[in-house]
């Protein structure tokens, strides 16, 4: 994660977005990543 978040080529970068399962949410929050999004939701349509 720090190579990722710390890359010269991505200083610019507004938005970093991932999906993870539950039990990694902790190891993300302790980067800066948030669940907390009012009004964005993840949806899905299947074939």
């Amino acid at each position: 994660m720090e190579t990722v978040l710390n890359d010269p080529a991505l200083v610019n970068v507004k938005h970093r977005e991932l999906y993870c399962l539950e039990d990694m949410v902790p190891f993300y929050e302790k980067w800066g990543f948030t669940d907390n999004l009012p009004g964005l939701y993840f949806m899905r349509k299947s074939t």
